[in-house]
C-alpha cells in the first residue's frame, strides 16, 4: 500500500472519495475527464467536474507547505477547513454557531440536510428536489435517502439505489424548475408553490 509520505499533494486529493475521483492510469483523467492539477485547456463544467484552477493549486501550495506527508494525521487539513468556514461566515456575515459543511458534491451533501432534519418529526422526511432533471444524476438517489454510487468514501461497496442505514423513512418530490416548454418558472411562483406543498406535507 502507498504510504501518505511518498505521494504529491495532486495525487493525495484523489484519496478518501468513491470512484468518480479516481484518476484511469492511461490518461491519467477522472470519469469527468478532469484533473487535480492545473492543465492547459479551457475547460468549464459543475464544481465536481472542473480541472484544479492554478490559483486553487497555489492556494493549497500555500496552505500545505510541507505537502501530503503532514497530512495524514489530519491536523493540518482541519486546520485549514477551519479557515475556510471562517472566511465563507464573514463573506455572508452568519455568526460563528452557523455549522459549515463541506462534501465532494451536491449529491453528497443532499445526505447533510437528511441529517439535520433527521428525529424532528416521527412521520419522516419529505425532501423537495430542485429540478431533478437538471441536477447530478446521482441526486434523485442521495435526496431519497439512497446509495448512489458503487462505493463509499470509506471504499465500502454498496449498490446504487439502497436505502441508506439510519435514515428515517424519506419521500422524495421533484420541483421542476422549467415548463415542459423549457421555459423558466418565475422565481417567487416557484417558491409560492413550494411552500403550498410543505405547508401541506407538515398537517
Amino acid at each position: 500500500m502507498t504510504q501518505i509520505a511518498e505521494i504529491s499533494l495532486h495525487e493525495w486529493m484523489t484519496l478518501g472519495g468513491d470512484d468518480r475521483i479516481v484518476l484511469d492510469p492511461v490518461t491519467g483523467l477522472n470519469r469527468y475527464s478532469s484533473t487535480p492539477f492545473p492543465r492547459d485547456v479551457l475547460a468549464f463544467a459543475s464544481s465536481t467536474a472542473n480541472d484544479l484552477s492554478p490559483e486553487a493549486d497555489a492556494f493549497l501550495k500555500e496552505c500545505f507547505p510541507g505537502g501530503a506527508r503532514h497530512l495524514e494525521a489530519g491536523d493540518a487539513y482541519a486546520r485549514c477547513l477551519d479557515g475556510l468556514r471562517d472566511t465563507i461566515r464573514a463573506a455572508y456575515r452568519l455568526t460563528g454557531d452557523v455549522d459549515v459543511f463541506f462534501a465532494p458534491s451536491g449529491t453528497d451533501l443532499e445526505y447533510v440536510g437528511l441529517l439535520a432534519a433527521a428525529g424532528r418529526k416521527p412521520g419522516g422526511i419529505v425532501n423537495y428536489l430542485l429540478g431533478a432533471d437538471e441536477v447530478g444524476s446521482g441526486c434523485i438517489h442521495s435526496a431519497a435517502g439512497r446509495y448512489f454510487a458503487d462505493s463509499t468514501a470509506l471504499d465500502v461497496r454498496v449498490s446504487p439505489g439502497s436505502d441508506v442505514a439510519g435514515l428515517p423513512p424519506i419521500e422524495m418530490a421533484d420541483a421542476p424548475v422549467r415548463t415542459d416548454e423549457g421555459e423558466a418558472h418565475d422565481s417567487a411562483a416557484l417558491a409560492a408553490s413550494l411552500e403550498h406543498s410543505i405547508a401541506a406535507a407538515r398537517d
